[in-house]
């Protein structure tokens, strides 16, 4: 009986965040038959999936993704964005030091010290922030935005309003996801001198307003009104 070549990308289009695990097997068994996984960047793909889409089935993407002896920077990336974002952001770190050992010469890139910022951020580790934001200084992403609001997220969650105001204070031209996690971490540590500093010297009425309509940045935004209100942005915002 003739085998029946099914296309890859309808196989993969198969996963999402309902499929069980039996589905999820029957999906990797048809990608193998018709051969599809030999190919790393399909693999990646693959691994992708059923890490962003189906993430209560992560120690299944972790098992496909080690049959890969030379996995894509975009598999680990994924690996480590998930993880962040998951009950196990340590096992971020595992994905990040596959990077240097996995034999097909990859090296990090912005992506992949931004969701390892937010993994850190997640941890609430003291030591291992900062051993992060060195090791992406070495990289040379200190001036990523993305990596740069994240800096400033992660280190109001470890409490370290200084190391905040430094990694605001050496952006040029801090962007509005900058500046809004800036007030977030001064909502979240008290500092109302800094946050009416920032109120006045760049932050704009209108793009804070347009912020506050934004549910993403509601939430993070609103942890301390008293301390907005204090400093004018909640006051403006009720004018309108």
């Amino acid at each position: 009986m003739a085998r029946i070549s099914v296309s890859k990308h309808s196989i993969l289009s198969l996963v999402d965040s309902r499929s069980s695990l039996r589905q999820l097997k029957q999906i990797h068994n048809q990608l193998l038959i018709n051969g599809y996984l030999n190919d790393a960047h399909f693999l990646g793909q693959f691994v992708a999936a059923i890490a962003l889409k189906s993430p209560n089935h992560l120690e299944y993407s972790n098992l496909v993704l080690h049959q890969c002896h030379t996995p894509t920077l975009f598999a680990l990336n994924c690996m480590i964005r998930a993880h962040s974002k998951s009950s196990t952001p340590q096992k971020s770190f595992h994905f990040f030091n596959k990077i240097f050992h996995c034999g097909n010469c990859i090296s990090p890139d912005n992506y992949t010290f931004n969701f390892l910022v937010r993994a850190s951020a997640q941890l609430l580790a003291r030591r291992i922030g900062p051993a992060v934001h060195g090791s992406l200084i070495k990289y040379g992403f200190e001036f990523d935005p993305h990596v740069q609001s994240g800096l400033i997220f992660m280190y109001s969650e470890l409490g370290f309003l200084c190391s905040c105001h430094q990694v605001f204070e050496s952006i040029p031209n801090p962007d509005l996801v900058c500046q809004t996690a800036m007030v977030s971490a001064c909502a979240k540590c008290g500092d109302v001198g800094f946050a009416r500093k920032l109120r006045g010297q760049t932050l704009k009425y209108n793009k804070f307003y347009a912020v506050l309509q934004n549910p993403k940045w509601n939430t993070l935004l609103l942890r301390d009104t008293r301390l907005l209100k204090s400093v004018g942005f909640m006051g403006r915002v009720t004018q309108r």
